[in-house]
């Protein structure tokens, strides 16, 4: 059941970041002319500073992606902090500012098809338990599941 809803929360962040990366890159072609597939797409994702602010969410995707291959169920309190990681970033808050929290509001308050994905992140993330204080961040849980993929190989 925990595995199901971060499966849920792992595809609703992915719809999230596939609509921002669209909105960004007609931005982009409108200021610069058009990106020439694929391969330009990824090297501007991963290198131009103008697309650098949707970085924390593409780190984050990747996370959950990888913590998805463990084959141990998920507790409660570890799906608390992976969506009190997820609320951090994707429910911005006024009095601590980011380049990602402000590029986010301003696609927020732009775009019918990014509020569309936001709901749907929301959606999954109500799904979720709330965080207990003291649990282990989605950083934590990452190393130990190294830790402990490394151990096997051993």
């Amino acid at each position: 059941m925990n595995r199901t809803r971060l499966e849920q929360l792992n595809s609703a962040l992915l719809d999230l970041h596939k609509v921002l990366i669209d909105a960004v890159r007609a931005a982009y072609e409108q200021k610069s002319g058009p990106v020439r597939g694929p391969f330009e797409l990824l090297r501007l994702l991963t290198t131009d500073p103008y697309f650098g602010w949707l970085r924390p969410l593409s780190r984050l995707l990747a996370d959950v992606d990888e913590l998805l291959e463990r084959v141990e169920p998920f507790t409660d309190v570890e799906l608390g902090s992976i969506g009190a990681e997820v609320r951090s970033l994707v429910e911005p808050c006024s009095e601590c500012p980011t380049t990602f929290t402000e590029r986010y509001l301003d696609a927020l308050q732009g775009r019918p098809e990014v509020v569309l994905a936001h709901g749907r992140v929301a959606k999954a993330l109500a799904d979720l338990p709330r965080c207990c204080p003291a649990s282990a961040t989605l950083s934590e849980m990452l190393s130990a599941q190294r830790a402990a993929r490394k151990g096997r190989r051993n």
